[in-house]
């Protein structure tokens, strides 16, 4: 793609600033480097990378590339036997951190994007080499003791011997302190000296290191300082020694998977670039383009170098049976900008950048041809006209049918009938090639030529009459007019000027030319009340859509309203559940009948606390009711001020008005829960047949069903077990006869199953 039809375009800008959103060198340098894709198949596969890492950005934010750099350098000079540095050594370990970040960071991802993560899965970093790297370096480029048992123990005398130093200086400073300028020492040359005055410098053995430049201080190194300095420079010497080895196993280490992180820079290098669109579309409320078989079709364009404050949506179109869209309307008015759009979008999409629209799909055009804006030339000795024509010649060599070649002011810089004329030929040319083209003109001849050709779609941008102003609008289907005189009247032209040139252009006008005028002026004010219609529609639409999610977030917060009601009635009523069965077991286990007599008033009142709820309704004496807290069905039989009595399975319960509703016609489910004490209380069986159960089982059930039968007050029940082997019969006999609620254990009599039964009475 020729570098000037970037620039007339403004696409270089557009790639700076997306730039600007990748995290490291070799992304930005991928998006800067962008070229448009020419293959169906290959921008169709990037468009699905761009349009998923579009999708993460919107739900989830971008994907986390903290710590990648480009290391490229530094895995070279490993397979080169190089050395390479501890920063280098720290940013390719860091790599390997990074992409476990961006791999648990996808774990969370809840959408399909296959795409991204097939590209993340290629990056394979080795984990061992990463954690021998932490175990060497830190993230602020320091060689850690841990690196080798040499370097610690190396180390640890350094740190001996400043101790040692250290010592040995306090004692010589206590001693000396008249003839020092400062009790701290200093380094000269590496070498720990003290600063002595210049006068007393001569009264200590050792070596001078030279002098402060005030002239007051000497900077000594005593004798006994010598030998001490000297092991220190031998350790360092060896610390140097040890962290070149260090850093040369670590190379050779990195040189084993250069290749592999070669290519796992390159690729990250494309996943930055990539993120980087998608936050592009995410921040500019941007989609991908489909790639048509025919046309262009952007839906509320904006472009993207206009303040999003101020810039006008526009809806553009070039499909079947056109080939040929002719823009004309005023200056300033926004023509040469929907030019500039539809080169830039084109462009955006070809590498597959997000385009600012509600949707967009343009085909895949073979050539781009851009002829906007004024390029004379001083050094070629082209003049504006001259320039044009240059382009324009080239265009006509070269385009094709599956081309998309853009004019701005065809025919422009020279005298206007030959202007005129020469532009109709030109588009004429095009037009019999089927090259798709989009030109902007004030021409009227070109205007009408438009309307002679069904294959040339006509539009405008439109003008304000009132506020004398363009309003940027870009109306299909109708031809503007000029309206140079009106915007000369905005820019405080002396209406001297404004009344004479309006006389000439009335004179100029043929017949033809005012009804035409007069035509279009019609449409327009038709077209006007066609968008205010439409934007009272689109208002509309807006409203229901608002009353509607109002609607839905009121039933959600209804439900969930009634949901934590019913949760909270639930935890109340499993809570006198458990409380019943403590109840039941005190009992179950008391032998002293006021102890029973109590616990059996209590489950009573427990039972009776089922049905605490809310609102009270128009009921009367026969109404099925339902008990609000557990969902129970029951009939009214008595009513009193604000008690209700209400049986329940045969059983009464006396509730108050506000803790039971009418119940609805249809017959409600059949349930059983645990989740009332009332439910597990009703309809108890006079008998329970265990045959068939093994003893283990058999005893847990006669065991529940004594235990409802004390709680209904049952005064006689019947255990069916079989005659067998008596084993069954026996295990029932030892399990009931000590129990406190049974007054009596017999075997069934005539008509009550004789031995094959036990009939329990239950104490009074």
């Amino acid at each position: 793609m020729n570098p000037e039809v970037y620039h007339v375009l403004e696409f270089d800008e557009i790639l700076q600033r997306i730039a600007s959103l990748a995290h490291f060198s070799l992304g930005k340098k991928q998006i800067l480097e962008s070229e448009p894709l020419m293959s169906r198949l290959k921008l169709q596969r990037e468009n699905q990378l761009v349009g998923d890492a579009l999708a993460i950005c919107v739900r989830y934010g971008m994907l986390p590339f903290g710590g990648v750099r480009d290391v490229s350098s530094a895995l070279i000079k490993s397979k080169k036997q190089g050395i390479v540095s501890v920063e280098e050594a720290v940013h390719i370990g860091r790599l390997g951190h990074a992409v476990k970040a961006m791999n648990q960071f996808m774990d969370k991802v809840e959408l399909k994007v296959d795409s991204v993560r097939d590209v993340l899965d290629s990056v394979v970093v080795s984990s061992t080499l990463t954690a021998h790297i932490d175990r060497c370096f830190s993230y602020q480029y320091e060689v850690l003791d841990q690196a080798s048992p040499e370097l610690s123990s190396i180390r640890s005398r350094l740190r001996k011997m400043d101790e040692k130093i250290s010592r040995a200086v306090n004692q010589f400073m206590s001693a000396n302190a008249a003839h020092l300028t400062d009790t701290v020492t200093t380094l000269r040359h590496d070498r720990t000296v003290v600063m002595v005055r210049v006068s007393d410098k001569n009264k200590f053995k050792g070596v001078i290191h030279g002098e402060s430049a005030s002239g007051q201080t000497a900077f000594v190194e005593p004798d006994f300082l010598l030998a001490l300095n000297n092991e220190k420079q031998m350790l360092i010497s060896m610390e140097e020694e040890e962290i070149e080895r260090i850093l040369i196993d670590v190379t050779q280490r990195i040189a084993l998977v250069a290749d592999q992180y070669l290519a796992n820079v390159e690729t990250l290098g494309k996943l930055d670039a990539v993120f980087a669109k998608g936050q592009w579309g995410k921040l500019h409320d941007g989609v991908m383009t489909t790639i048509a078989d025919e046309g262009i079709h952007i839906k509320y364009a904006r472009h993207p170098l206009i303040d999003p404050k101020t810039v006008v949506s526009n809806t553009y179109r070039l499909l079947p049976p056109y080939h040929m869209l002719l823009i004309t309307g005023p200056n300033t008015g926004g023509k040469t900008v929907s030019l500039k759009i539809l080169g830039l979008f084109t462009l955006m999409s070809y590498c597959s950048i997000p385009v600012l629209a509600e949707e967009a799909s343009i085909q895949l055009f073979d050539q781009l041809f851009v002829d906007i804006g004024d390029d004379q030339s001083i050094a070629q000795s082209l003049s504006t006209f001259s320039s044009h024509l240059s382009k324009i010649a080239r265009i006509t060599q070269h385009c094709t049918s599956s081309s998309l070649v853009l004019l701005d002011e065809l025919g422009g810089g020279t005298d206007p009938m030959e202007g005129e004329s020469l532009a109709m030929g030109i588009l004429d040319f095009l037009r019999t090639r089927q090259v798709k083209t989009v030109s902007t003109t004030h021409y009227n001849r070109l205007k009408v030529y438009a309307t002679e050709h069904p294959e040339i779609l006509l539009a405008s941008v439109s003008f304000d009459l009132e506020k004398l102003q363009p309003t940027y609008r870009y109306v299909e289907g109708l031809a503007g007019q000029s309206y140079a005189l009106d915007i000369a009247k905005r820019f405080e032209i002396p209406m001297e000027i404004i009344d004479y040139s309006l006389a000439m252009k009335e004179k100029g006008k043929t017949d033809q030319q005012r009804l035409m005028e007069q035509l279009e002026l019609a449409i327009a004010k038709q077209k006007r009340v066609e968008e205010e219609l439409l934007q009272k529609e689109v208002q509309l639409n807006q409203s229901a859509r608002s009353l509607e999610t109002m609607k839905l977030k009121f039933e959600q917060e209804k439900e969930q309203l009634l949901e934590e009601a019913k949760q909270k009635a639930d935890g109340i009523v499993n809570e006198l559940f458990d409380e019943a069965m403590l109840y039941l077991e005190q009992l179950k286990e008391s032998e002293k009948p006021h102890q029973r007599i109590e616990a059996m008033k209590k489950l009573e009142e427990l039972s009776s606390m089922q049905a605490e709820v809310v609102e009270d309704a128009d009921i009367v004496v026969g109404d099925q009711v339902q008990i609000l807290s557990t969902h129970q069905l029951g009939e009214v039989v008595e009513i009193r001020g604000n008690q209700v009595s209400v049986t329940i399975s045969g059983k009464l319960f006396r509730v108050k008005k506000n803790q039971i509703a009418k119940a609805k016609v249809k017959k409600a489910k059949k349930t059983l829960s645990r989740s009332s004490v009332s439910s597990a209380m009703t309809a108890i069986a006079l008998e329970c047949n265990v045959i068939g159960l093994r003893v283990d089982e058999a005893l847990v059930v006669v065991d529940k069903y004594v235990d409802d039968c004390v709680l209904h007050r049952i005064k006689t029940a019947r255990i069916i077990h079989g005659h067998g082997t008596g084993a069954l019969r026996t295990a029932i006999w030892q399990k009931l006869k000590n129990h406190a609620s049974i007054q009596e254990l017999r075997l069934g009599g005539q008509g009550e199953g004789g031995v094959g039964a036990t009939v329990i009475v239950f104490k009074g």
